[in-house]
């Protein structure tokens, strides 16, 4: 791909398009989070979760939560999990607690419309962009194509409750390798050093 000039970011749709030769391979992917993630997920200090190519929750950790107002744990057993980019576009806390909401949400919007396909199921798909057109931004954020510039900046400046100011966090987000899950990573680390 490289000596097609595709950006790093817009590959996984690319690859997703290998998807039917790889689901051919009998990987054990657990259809909910181990016990030994859920508690790497609970020992990690920062804001966190696991989430699939669409932003649907298979877990997120207490400082997520909390940071996150309204946002809710996935039940394990649930058939439609709570969705992060529906939760940054429509909920009203997340214009306030993410100060730099705007561009964060252009780029979530441009990864779920550029990686979910082929992926997701596509009635899954339908259902998280209906949601989101119920908010007015919805046009524009999804019309909007994030730049690398947008994708490779990584800085989230989210509100902390406890000090009651914006903290400035780098997102973090990886996919686990061996054995694959059905749901990636998601970090907001903290910048500065813990007191």
């Amino acid at each position: 791909m490289n000596g097609l000039e595709v950006p790093k970011w817009r590959r996984p749709k690319y690859a997703a398009l290998t998807q039917p030769l790889l689901s051919q391979l009998n990987w054990d992917m657990a259809p909910v989070v181990t016990p030994d993630d859920q508690l790497g997920l609970d020992h990690n200090l920062d804001p966190a979760c696991y989430h699939d190519d669409a932003f649907d929750l298979y877990a997120a950790n207490q400082p997520l939560l909390t940071r996150f107002p309204g946002l809710v744990a996935p039940a394990p057993d649930a058939d439609v999990r709570p969705n992060l980019l529906e939760w940054v576009v429509r909920a009203p806390a997340a214009k306030k607690v993410i100060r730099n909401w705007e561009e964060r949400a252009i780029v979530m919007a441009n990864a779920f419309l550029v990686v979910a396909p082929g992926r997701i199921p596509q009635r899954r798909i339908q259902q998280i962009i209906a949601s989101c057109e119920q908010a007015p931004e919805w046009p524009e954020i999804s019309r909007i194509r994030a730049t690398d510039e947008h994708v490779l900046n990584q800085r989230i400046f989210l509100w902390n409750p406890e000090t009651q100011r914006y903290e400035n966090r780098i997102i973090t987000a990886y996919t686990f390798k061996y054995p694959p899950r059905p749901y990636n990573v998601l970090v907001l680390q903290e910048t500065a050093p813990r007191n």
